[in-house]
C-alpha cells in the first residue's frame, strides 16, 4: 500500500513539474512577444516569462513603449560625439 501511494505521489510531482514548464514556455512566449512589440529586449523576457512565468507577463504588459526612432537618434548622437572627442585628442 504504501509503495503505491509512493508511485502515485511521483506522478503528481511530474506533472506538477511537467505543467510549471508549459506554463513557463507559454508565458515566456507572450512576454518575449510582448517586450519585441515595445522595443525591449525579446530574448531577456522570453527567459523571464520561462522562469518568472505570470510575473513577468504583468511586468512587461506594464511597461511604456519605447520611443525606438527617438533611441537611433540618440545612438547617433552619441556616436557623433564620440568621433568628435577621438578627432579632437588626435588634432
Amino acid at each position: 500500500m504504501n509503495l503505491i501511494l509512493r508511485k502515485e505521489r511521483g506522478v503528481i510531482m511530474e506533472s506538477g513539474i511537467g505543467m510549471f514548464v508549459i506554463i513557463g514556455v507559454v508565458t515566456g512566449f507572450f512576454s518575449n512577444k510582448l517586450a519585441n512589440e515595445k522595443g525591449y529586449n525579446p530574448a531577456l523576457w522570453f527567459l523571464g516569462g520561462l522562469f518568472f512565468n505570470v510575473i513577468a507577463l504583468i511586468a512587461i504588459a506594464g511597461l511604456p513603449k519605447k520611443d525606438l526612432a527617438e533611441l537611433k537618434l540618440k545612438r547617433e548622437q552619441n556616436r557623433i560625439e564620440k568621433v568628435i572627442r577621438e578627432t579632437g585628442k588626435n588634432s
